[in-house]
């Protein structure tokens, strides 16, 4: 019994990721560690690049921080939220074994934090000190681009969403 092995190229991103030398490279490397928060940032800008609808996103990451294949889109969400995702983030460690996570927060809108953004944020970012796995960053995606943040105390309403790379003037990210 022979046993093949294919390898085809991914599939090309959406039109809004732009060919000039701002824009991130065109293809996934799923065995990249994204150890470096450079390194993340380009892969949430690949992923994410700007908002379209309202939904956070949910990124797994092994103890390598390589990306899991899994990303997990989360709808219907209220204007703030109501509690935290610690029980589903320890059922995936548990269950998957991921080591981290990753948030990003899409939502249509200005690159300014309003106080329903900052309520996301900051529950996003909150974790347990004896959780088991942490939680590296929690990115939004708005009309503008994608920008992220790390320190729940980083967080503000009214503050401008740090830019995740300088953009350019085709694809204005």
């Amino acid at each position: 019994m022979n046993t093949t092995t294919s390898h085809s190229a991914l599939p090309a991103l959406p039109a809004a990721v732009c060919a000039c030398e701002a824009s991130p490279p065109h293809y996934l490397d799923s065995q990249q560690s994204l150890a470096t928060r450079d390194a993340l940032d380009v892969r949430v800008r690949q992923l994410i690049p700007c908002a379209l609808v309202a939904q956070i996103w949910l990124l797994l990451f092994d103890a390598d921080d390589v990306q899991m294949p899994l990303m997990m889109p989360i709808g219907e969400l209220p204007h703030r939220p109501e509690h935290g995702f610690h029980g589903a983030l320890a059922l995936l460690h548990e269950e998957y074994g991921a080591a981290s996570f990753v948030f990003v927060h899409e939502r249509p809108g200005p690159g300014v934090l309003s106080v329903d953004d900052a309520a996301w944020l900051r529950a996003l970012l909150e974790v347990p000190a004896d959780a088991g796995y942490r939680v590296r960053a929690a990115y939004v995606a708005h009309d503008e681009g994608v920008g992220g943040f790390v320190d729940r105390g980083a967080v503000g309403v009214g503050r401008a969403v740090p830019a995740v790379r300088p953009g350019c003037g085709a694809c204005r990210k």
